[in-house]
């Protein structure tokens, strides 16, 4: 099938019923159901009220009790105090049902096979001690609690627009010898893909061991055989978590990880998916200011096991064995810690590591996101460091591609803002980059939203470096980008229109759940 046919078969596709589609429907029905039975059966609840009364209490007294985050616990409880039958069963379902927990069980036992090929060198452990003994605590949490280790003799390169990410990252793959490892929330057909798909089938017919995993919310936009060229030709292709036609606590957590791996000696990171928007090619949002990052060297090692422990599921696919690591590269004594998150545990490593950024710093932190949708503990860092006189500064979007978390977000800006901390949005578009730096030292750029489905709901991935020319790199960036947007105040806040602001506090309540 020549290009030409490809594309008319794309089209048409695009017209038919797919299952993603019908899944999304039934998935529609059967929350429908639930409300409707609710409410058609509601006058029982009279009949049975002080059996509810007491239920509903034991319920907020084991909610309360839980370790969660406040504002979670708020929003539960809210929810049982209106409709306390369907709020109770509602959490049983989303707490208690076995497919969370299953894969919750087979990805540790998977991070604990990986880990014991991604040890941390204890010359390097101790060379961080000596050099800076705090955030050698910070490497030694993110070891023992996201099994991973503190990496020198690597290479980065910080990419301030999609535009150059793409570029280095297409010649990086013409040049794959033995292996490719992809991993991306969002692929989506254009100009980009079809550059990356035509290298992917080409290093496949040669011999490259290529592995492509995707999102499964990916179906419900792509055409019907997709991704067949890439399998004709030999390409493993796996779908994360495929959309299912039943309610299960599965669909809520989404791969949103960015993660390419050539060779097991280039690593690649950061905000960018696989989409013609990420660089510009169309316009979606105004001008898209993305960022990503590139690795050489040992540290690659985690993003290869990152990528393998997601690919293992369900079963076991690869040998963790078969990735040895790369060697350490001349004068790099920097110091580099790629680190995952899952949404399955107790341990948000994600916003635990920017909150320590938050604490330890003594000059200024700077972080650019699309999202702004925090948790008690993410807000109360913010403005404890900004009322301890840190230079706090947020860079949002202007034009936002999703309508009601920029409405949710905006709500945060009066409190954040008589705190001291300065919020600025980018006047020429969409920012969608995830970035946090502090003091000319540490920096994170990565998969990461300063937002609660980042911290607790998604599956993500970061780089933490302490690295001053890195960090002068991205403060460089964060200046640039800075001329390009203007400071929100409270009295801009107040200007907003009265519907959006009402709007956004309605939605922030729940928020939390989303």
């Amino acid at each position: 099938m020549n290009k030409n046919e490809l594309s008319i078969q794309s089209k048409n596709n695009y017209n038919k019923f797919k299952p993603a589609i019908f899944a999304l429907v039934a998935i529609l029905i059967q929350s429908v159901v639930l409300i409707v039975l609710y409410f058609k059966y509601s006058h029982l609840l009279y009949i049975t009220s002080p059996l509810w009364v007491v239920l509903s209490t034991a319920f907020m007294i084991y909610v309360i009790n839980r370790e969660a985050d406040p504002t979670y616990k708020l929003a539960w409880i809210l929810i049982v105090a209106v409709m306390p039958i369907f709020g109770i069963l509602l959490y049983l379902l989303l707490q208690f049902i076995p497919g969370r927990r299953s894969v919750h069980h087979k990805l540790e036992q998977n991070i604990l096979e990986s880990k014991l090929y991604n040890l941390q060198d204890s010359a390097i452990k101790d060379r961080l001690i000596q050099a800076d003994k705090q955030w050698a605590n910070t490497a030694q949490y993110l070891n023992d609690f996201a099994s991973a280790p503190t990496f020198t003799g690597t290479a980065t390169k910080y990419y301030a627009i999609g535009e150059d990410y793409f570029a280095d990252l297409l010649s990086d793959l013409q040049r794959a010898k033995r292996s490719i490892m992809m991993e991306y929330f969002i692929i989506s057909p254009g100009k980009l893909w079809s550059s990356i798909e035509a290298i992917l089938i080409e290093k496949a017919k040669a011999g490259v061991d290529v592995k492509l995993m995707y999102d499964g919310t990916n179906s419900i936009n792509l055409p019907v055989g997709f991704f067949k060229p890439l399998e004709d030709a030999h390409v493993k292709v796996n779908e994360f978590s495929p959309i299912s036609a039943f309610l299960n606590t599965v669909l809520n957590n989404r791969d949103h990880r960015k993660i390419t791996v050539i060779d097991n000696t280039i690593g690649y990171t950061g905000g960018v998916n696989l989409a013609d928007e990420y660089a510009n090619i169309i316009d979606r949002f105004g001008h898209w200011k993305d960022t990503g990052l590139r690795l050489e060297g040992p540290a690659v090692q985690s993003l290869t096991m990152t990528f393998l422990q997601l690919w293992n599921l369900p079963e076991p696919i690869e040998e963790y064995s078969l990735y040895t690591e790369a060697a350490p590269l001349p004068d790099q004594e920097s110091f580099v810690v790629p680190f995952a998150d899952d949404p399955n545990d107790l341990e948000s490593v994600a916003e635990n590591i920017f909150v320590d950024v938050l604490s330890r710093a003594r000059h200024y932190v700077y972080i650019m996101t699309p999202y702004l949708i925090l948790s008690d503990h993410m807000s109360f860092a913010l403005k404890l460091a900004a009322k301890r006189g840190i230079d706090v500064r947020i860079i949002m979007p202007h034009i936002p591609d999703k309508r009601i978390p920029f409405l949710v977000a905006q709500t945060y800006y009066p409190d954040l803002i008589k705190a001291g901390v300065k919020i600025y949005q980018y006047r020429p578009g969409f920012v969608h980059a995830k970035v946090v730096l502090s003091d000319d030292i540490v920096s994170i750029v990565g998969t990461i939203n300063c937002d609660y489905r980042s911290f607790h709901h998604h599956y993500e991935n970061g780089v933490l470096s302490l690295n001053r020319d890195l960090a002068l790199t991205i403060k460089s960036d964060f200046a640039s980008t800075l001329e390009a947007c203007y400071e929100m105040s409270f009295y801009a806040y107040k200007k907003l229109p009265l519907k959006d602001r009402i709007l956004g506090k309605i939605f922030r309540i729940f928020a939390p759940l989303m």
